[in-house]
């Protein structure tokens, strides 16, 4: 099936299966598919995709809004990106750090409310209890990502948006979310 010049709002792939799909110069601003999906015989050619949901299970998810990591992750399920405005180049790999899995579970369970307290992390997030509480929180903190709200215990609110967040995850810059990443990334 070829599919040439659609637009698509929030789509999602759960529980498809692909064989000979190609989109061209299509626009999506979220694909949602599951962890499960093979993508090896999808060809998407010159899309612009603004968003990326992979489920792992009903309530465990990934979402991506780095380019970057957009392409690496379709790329990770098989399918082939050809971006035909660019020159063919050997890009340098994108690397994956373990904590950021962490980073993106915090963030998953701030996502209704911009607040989180120490004891919902040790509920809800035991498994990256001690890196969000040691490493994570104290490095979003200095950085201005969370506010510490003394006033109301251990608590903390976010200052910046999960997109922005995600975008900045691999590019270099200089800004206050940049250097978060650079830092965790050590």
């Amino acid at each position: 099936m070829n599919i040439h010049n659609g637009t698509f709002l929030n789509t999602s792939f759960r529980g498809t299966t692909f064989e000979n799909i190609q989109a061209t110069k299509c626009n999506f601003n979220e694909i949602v598919f599951d962890d499960k999906v093979d993508l090896s015989y999808t060809k998407i050619i010159d899309c612009k995709i603004n968003g990326l949901k992979v489920f792992y299970n009903d309530e465990d998810f990934h979402l991506e809004y780095s380019p970057e990591f957009i392409r690496s992750t379709l790329k990770k399920y098989g399918a082939k990106i050809i971006d035909t405005s660019k020159p063919i180049v050997f890009p340098e790999e994108v690397k994956e750090y373990e904590i950021d899995k962490s980073v993106f579970r915090l963030l998953r369970a701030m996502q209704r409310t911009t607040f989180i307290s120490k004891n919902s992390i040790e509920t809800r997030l035991k498994l990256d209890k001690k890196a969000i509480l040691e490493t994570i929180i104290p490095l979003m903190v200095k950085h201005g990502i969370l506010e510490e709200r003394k006033d109301k215990g251990d608590v903390w609110m976010l200052r910046t948006s999960y997109q922005d967040l995600s975008i900045s995850q691999n590019e270099k810059g200089t800004t206050n979310i940049h250097q978060f990443w650079k830092e965790i990334h050590k």
